[in-house]
């Protein structure tokens, strides 16, 4: 009887000594994931004239990939925000399906890619001087704009630059994800929404990581409660990674 009571005892010591997850962020940074979701979401706008009530300085759009982005210039908070497109039309699921891993190419070095550098360099070095720099897109968007981000990064090392993403599927390899996590750290915003399949659509048996930081909201209504930030790894098993369309090997 007394060793069932030590071991009764010893648990809920235990338990009692396991660490409480952590639910709820600041309501600053609810506001940031908020707006910049619209943003998002008006890059599925077929005609923005006016994002946010913001200053549009141009719009992007590749036959070839099928890939469309709009620049918008936000002279109050002195910022400039990319927002891509995710899926929408065949062509984007044909994207979608191509998860076969391939070697990084900055896309500030090919036609599509320099197009959209040559934009913000020309905002940075005009209208938009000493502004800061937000890339954002939903799905395939958001890999895009994690992408694209780490090239602008490349390309211009001294602007302050996040990304936010949304419903991102697993963009890169490990290594990827090291170098996301190394050159962003805390200003990549990676939001997933309860639970919303993309991001662990591509399973990580193919080779694929999830960068940081995830933000994992967690039941709906939204609200700055039910939003967890998750840890470094990337891949938090207390996250959506709790929520699988694969199982891992």
């Amino acid at each position: 009887m007394f060793a069932r009571s030590l071991f009764l005892l010893t648990s809920a010591l235990l338990v009692l000594a396991l660490p409480a997850e952590k639910w709820g962020i600041s309501q600053d940074l609810f506001d940031s994931l908020d707006m910049f979701m619209k943003y998002a979401s008006s890059a599925y706008s077929s005609a923005c004239p006016s994002p946010l009530g913001n200053t549009l300085v141009t719009t992007f759009n590749n036959d070839l990939t099928n890939t469309q982005a709009f620049l918008a210039r936000d002279d109050t908070n002195k910022l400039l925000v990319l927002a891509l497109r995710g899926s929408e039309q065949l062509e984007d699921f044909i994207v979608d399906a191509s998860i076969a891993l391939v070697p990084f190419d900055s896309p500030g070095v090919t036609a599509p890619g320099a197009s959209v550098i040559t934009s913000v360099q020309d905002q940075l070095s005009g209208a938009a001087a000493g502004y800061s720099l937000v890339t954002t897109g939903h799905s395939l968007g958001g890999a895009l704009s994690s992408i694209s981000a780490v090239s602008l990064k490349f390309n211009f090392p001294d602007v302050p630059i996040q990304m936010y993403t949304y419903g991102q599927p697993r963009t890169g390899n490990p290594a990827y994800a090291t170098l996301v996590n190394g050159m962003f750290g805390t200003n990549a915003f990676r939001s997933v929404h309860t639970t919303d399949g993309a991001p662990t659509i591509i399973p990580q048996f193919l080779g694929y990581r999830h960068h940081a930081f995830e933000y994992w909201q967690n039941p709906d209504p939204a609200s700055a409660d039910t939003i967890k930030m998750c840890d470094a790894s990337g891949e938090d098993p207390t996250c959506s990674d709790s929520i699988r369309m694969f199982i891992d090997l």
